[in-house]
């Protein structure tokens, strides 16, 4: 934090992501997203470029539609599975990856 006081470009990635935990939290407190994905998808903001960040939750809710429409698929077709939920870790790690390589490339 002291480290923003020089540069106000950290200050903006303390600031967004503090805001995707505070967010975060409010989807788990009415059960549509589990803490830990929203701290990890907050420890991942800090480190995206803001100008690549909604880039990355866009693609986090790609692949996660992608791996909740093959859960329910697999569901279909096996009836006897319970229902877990759709695990949200992989897409956002899979896009933040791809946020951080974006955001070190300019």
């Amino acid at each position: 934090m002291l480290m923003s006081v020089k540069n106000h470009l950290l200050s903006l990635h303390f600031y967004q992501s503090i805001s995707v935990l505070l967010f975060g939290l409010i989807l788990f407190r009415f059960g549509i997203l589990a803490a830990g994905d929203s701290k990890l998808l907050a420890v991942y903001s800090i480190v995206i470029d803001p100008s690549y960040f909604q880039l990355s939750l866009i693609l986090t809710g790609i692949i996660g539609g992608v791996l909740a429409t093959v859960i329910l698929i697999r569901k279909k077709i096996s009836y006897n599975k319970p229902d877990d939920g759709v695990p949200y870790g992989i897409p956002i790690v899979i896009s933040g990856l791809m946020g951080i390589y974006l955001s070190k490339l300019s």
